[in-house]
């Protein structure tokens, strides 16, 4: 190797993007994988930024994810809920169901929120809707189960999903940032 002084190094810098590309989390595309949870983490949510689990238990659950032919496609994380927390229509956000907004909740048909939701697939899942949630976490580990992901980008519009290859080469020229978020869970066939 030929030695260079290293004052000719003080007027180069690293890429931005480069960086940006380097350290970015790997996604996985649309579509259904199975998954051997191994790790349940419990707690209640003390991140205001985290809108959604703040003030809330829940459980913060991670797997080795497979294709349906075996092949490891790495880990999944994700957040599940057995508050009942349900999306209010009108102001978009979910909310805590009490005795108190019960009845409204139930007339206007407000659907359960992400971990909520989440949750009651995880218990139909290991048939087990009337099992203690300490038992439903341990099963977590014991089964494997299917997980339909949608690989999704933060547009100025929000979190969309592409549906087509040309919308997906689109987000892709734009640079928008990329996750995985788990839309469904079910029993593995």
């Amino acid at each position: 190797m030929k030695d260079i002084n290293l004052d000719m190094l003080f007027e180069t810098y690293t890429s931005e993007s480069a960086a940006k590309e380097a350290t970015a989390f790997k996604t996985i595309p649309t579509g259904s994988y199975n998954l051997q949870g191994d790790t349940v983490t419990v707690g209640e949510g003390d991140d205001e930024r985290i809108v959604s689990l703040y003030g809330r238990l829940y459980a913060h659950l991670a797997g080795t994810l497979t294709t349906k032919t075996g092949d490891r496609r790495g880990k999944q994380f994700f957040d599940v809920s057995w508050v009942e927390y349900r999306v209010n229509p009108g102001t978009m956000k979910g909310e805590l169901i009490t005795d108190e907004n019960r009845a409204q909740a139930q007339a206007e048909g407000w659907p359960q929120d992400k971990a909520f939701k989440l949750w009651n697939q995880l218990a139909v899942a290991f048939d087990a809707v009337k099992k203690p949630v300490r038992e439903v976490l341990e099963m977590f580990k014991m089964y494997k189960l299917n997980l339909f992901i949608t690989e999704s980008f933060n547009t100025d519009k929000g979190w969309r999903s592409p549906r087509t290859a040309e919308e997906m080469a689109t987000y892709v020229a734009a640079g928008y940032d990329r996750k995985n978020f788990v839309q469904s869970i079910s029993r593995l066939k």
